[in-house]
């Protein structure tokens, strides 16, 4: 009985220790990428000029081993989070997976948010979700960014893409061009496996039917169908629905 109690007490300790490291690595990656955008922002502007004096030189030496350790272990580590991410999604209970996301990924969600099981949240510290219900086995990928406002609804296998590589890259590079935020307005309506490419703003009110390609910004209140995605009617702007917040499933 002892020895069960302790291999117990060890797994709980291991699982702690990960959500602890969880906990630490994803603050760290939001504050890094807050840095990278708003050095993005001040690109134009000039940068002081670092003195070549012993003390200056030992520092960037430093600041460059420990730039360069961080590149190399950062995939491991990003990696890791996915893997716990995807592992934690499945858990049976909309609310456990609240606190997780919250509190461990640092997901900017609300309390009525509704997330189903066995979603793929890349990034989760760069987004951001309203009162809305986000339905199974999705693809949120918030590298570059993603907002989902108030009473928005995506239904199954729904992609959403901030990133993307350039065919024309002699790297195969993401370029800028290929990367961008993407806005979800309120009370629009994504429908089953629809896929959303980087840099998309969806209207308020907007539907995007079943297998949708959107590449474009759609308008508010607008039904778009197709691959590529295109407006094919109107939708009633005479819309006062407002999410509950609870699961239609238990264990889901």
């Amino acid at each position: 009985m002892n020895i069960i109690l302790k291999i117990i007490i060890a797994v709980l300790l291991i699982y702690l220790l990960n959500i602890l490291f969880l906990s630490v690595y994803c603050r760290i990656e939001r504050k890094i990428d807050s840095m990278v955008k708003q050095k993005t922002k001040n690109s134009n502007q000039k940068t002081e000029k670092i003195e070549n004096s012993k003390s200056s030189l030992k520092e960037r030496k430093l600041v460059n081993a420990l730039k360069t350790f961080y590149k190399n272990a950062d995939h491991y580590f990003y990696g890791w989070m996915r893997y716990c991410q995807m592992r934690m999604s499945k858990y049976p209970s909309n609310r456990i997976r609240k606190i997780l996301y919250k509190r461990v990924f640092c997901m900017d969600i609300d309390k009525k948010t509704v997330i189903s099981a066995g979603c793929e949240i890349r990034s989760p510290w760069n987004v951001h979700m309203g009162n809305c219900i986000i339905a199974g086995n999705c693809i949120i990928d918030g590298r570059s960014g993603i907002i989902i406002e108030d009473n928005v609804v995506l239904g199954m296998n729904v992609h959403i893409w901030t990133q993307e590589h350039d065919v024309n890259s002699p790297s195969f590079a993401v370029t800028p061009e290929h990367r961008g935020e993407v806005v979800i307005g309120e009370r629009a309506w994504v429908c089953s496996d629809s896929t959303i490419l980087p840099g998309v703003k969806i209207g308020e009110g907007a539907v995007i039917a079943a297998k949708a390609l959107v590449c474009k910004n759609c308008e508010p209140y607008g039904i778009y169908g197709g691959v590529p995605a295109k407006k094919i009617s109107d939708r009633t702007r005479n819309l006062t629905y407002v999410l509950s917040g609870k699961p239609h499933w238990h264990f889901n």
